[in-house]
């Protein structure tokens, strides 16, 4: 494997497009069955991430916080939080009640920092953003990961 050093030298921008173009995304507004359909119509979708009309970027809706919203009794008596921290949240009715901060990187972001992004806050992948916050696709572990494959030279 890459020593997370030499892995320091790429960028985002050497990797992202290595399995996905770009990332599912919603408007603030759109219904809880819209996120629903948007998940399921991209099979490897574990974040969508919510953008206003010029598609900079809002916040983001996990997957499991979907399956939160489904079952807010299970969700609360189970006493899982992390980043539903209301009710509210639970019982939202559009993506803009339900989505949480996102993280993001940009294009010239190393991948050591990712890494360590995809790590410590326990994620898969994070969207790409350009200098004015427009989403322009993301990252996931799956491509650091194949990547490190492809160049451990």
């Amino acid at each position: 494997m890459l020593k997370e050093k030499k892995l320091s030298r790429y960028l985002v921008s050497d990797v992202r497009f290595i399995h996905t173009q770009l990332p599912v995304t919603i408007k603030a507004d759109d219904s809880i069955c819209s996120i629903l359909k948007a998940g399921i119509l991209e099979k490897r979708c574990r974040n969508i991430y919510v953008v206003d009309a010029n598609d900079i970027l809002l916040g983001v809706i996990r997957i499991k916080n979907m399956l939160r919203n489904l079952f807010p009794v299970t969700s609360i008596t189970s006493g899982i939080s992390d980043g539903l921290n209301s009710l509210a949240a639970l019982t939202a009715d559009t993506a803009g009640k339900l989505m949480i901060e996102a993280l993001y990187v940009i294009e010239s972001t190393p991948l050591n920092k990712v890494a360590s992004i995809l790590i410590k806050e326990n994620l898969l992948e994070l969207p790409v953003v350009d200098d004015n916050n427009k989403i322009i696709g993301q990252v996931d572990a799956s491509e650091i990961i194949s990547f490190s494959m492809t160049y451990n030279k």
